[in-house]
């Protein structure tokens, strides 16, 4: 018996010595050290939703201005995919959620027998479909959402550096009225939006006109207030004397960003509120038990 089992050892080693031999593969640890330098791996649904995008492109169409507008979005956002990739991959989603329901829908039957058997079979399919459907377009509009909230969460960003951008102006002003110089300087303490648009801008204007990498600046940032302080660094281009207006500007936006602090503190009044109760419950515990423990220990002297 002993000597079949050394047998059946050996065999097995020696088969799967040839077959590595003949197919070979990457080694585990190599395997490990790729997949970490490669970052995240996709997820199953992703790589699902990607085939199910590649199915739907040559059927996506979108018109000009609404391609030309989703286009900037995605440049100003660094996606690199083009507006009808997005778009199919919009639909994916929701076609993925869609089908989710579809696959789980013999479930719901079943579900639907047990609880309620006077249910029939087609009403159980019907409400599938039309939640399918629903999915299908709250999937594809969570997509859409996910890059408007993009959008305004970097024009937010970039408002909110206003005050120490144009700070930094007009203290630069003091020695220099040179406005590359100025972007390049301001650029090493900017946050990452706001440095991205300004290596953008620098760029245009090493190859090109200066106004219009400003104003393209201004354009792509979409904010009313930016658009105003690149007015004053169109002035500065063209020598205007902008020391006064940039006095101006800077408070006015100091201002600004007080009052949406502010707002966005009292905006949050139940979460203030319920943390200064759990305090305050938290200390009224802690007194009635030291309070009680000592009123324990009296009443036992006594008693």
């Amino acid at each position: 018996m002993i000597e079949r089992i050394i047998i059946f050892i050996v065999i097995f080693f020696g088969m799967y010595l040839i077959f590595s031999g003949c197919f070979p593969r990457i080694h585990p640890g190599a395997e490990r050290a790729v997949n970490a330098r490669a970052g995240k791996k996709d997820s199953t649904s992703t790589i699902l939703i990607r085939k199910i995008a590649v199915k739907l492109l040559p059927i996506i169409s979108i018109e000009d201005m609404k391609r030309q507008r989703l286009a900037d979005t995605l440049r100003i956002l660094g996606e690199e995919e083009s507006p009808e990739l997005f778009e199919a991959m919009a639909w994916a989603t929701g076609m993925f959620y869609a089908l989710s329901i579809l696959i789980v829908s013999p479930v719901f039957h079943l579900v639907t027998m047990l609880l309620m058997p006077e249910a029939g079979p087609l009403m159980v399919y019907q409400l599938c479909g039309v939640l399918a459907v629903i999915l299908l377009f709250i999937g594809r509009g969570a997509v859409t959402s996910d890059l408007e909230k993009k959008m305004k969460l970097r024009k937010q960003a970039i408002e909110w550096e206003l005050p120490q951008f144009s700070g930094t102006v007009l203290q630069s002003l003091g020695h220099t009225r040179n406005v590359i110089d100025i972007l390049e300087s301001y650029r090493k303490i900017c946050g990452p939006a706001l440095r991205h648009e300004i290596d953008q801008t620098l760029n245009d204007m090493r190859t090109g006109n200066h106004e219009a990498a400003i104003k393209n600046l201004a354009g792509r940032v979409g904010s009313g207030s930016f658009t105003l302080l690149a007015q004053c660094l169109i002035g500065l281009l063209r020598g205007d004397d902008q020391q006064s207006y940039f006095q101006i500007i800077t408070k006015d936006f100091s201002k600004t960003q007080h009052e949406l602090l502010k707002k966005e503190l009292l905006s949050r009044p139940e979460k203030l509120t319920i943390n200064n109760i759990l305090l305050l419950g938290g200390m009224l515990l802690m007194l009635f038990v030291a309070i009680g423990g000592y009123l324990t220990d009296v009443g036992a002297e006594l008693f």
